[in-house]
């Protein structure tokens, strides 16, 4: 599955690619995506970084965040390099994707 993040202006990020769980991932993207809108609304301040701008680019890097740290929480063994998280994820550039005719899933910010 893959997934990428689609911000103001059509602005795009980086593609994640997710070779397992996928709904399990899904859920997680999900409720990372509320908590940072919860902040952005809690915290006005924020508005000026660009995570509070919810820059693609940036947003996925703080997804990928919160997933690892889910994951690695969540799962036994996970620190090792042959864990859940490090077997299951990948960026990919679109081009490469497209190549392939892969269905990209897009999550508007």
């Amino acid at each position: 599955m893959y997934v990428q993040l689609v911000g103001k202006h059509d602005l795009k990020s980086p593609i994640l690619y997710i070779h397992a769980d996928e709904d399990e991932f899904m859920e997680q993207i999900n409720i990372w995506l509320k908590q940072v809108k919860k902040v952005i609304a809690d915290y006005p301040e924020v508005n000026g970084l660009p995570l509070g701008r919810l820059e693609p680019a940036v947003a996925m890097v703080d997804l990928v965040r919160h997933l690892g740290n889910y994951f690695v929480e969540n799962t036994p063994l996970s620190f090792l390099p042959a864990g859940h998280v490090y077997g299951c994820l990948g960026i990919r550039n679109e081009a490469e994707v497209l190549k392939y005719d892969e269905e990209i899933i897009e999550i508007n910010l």
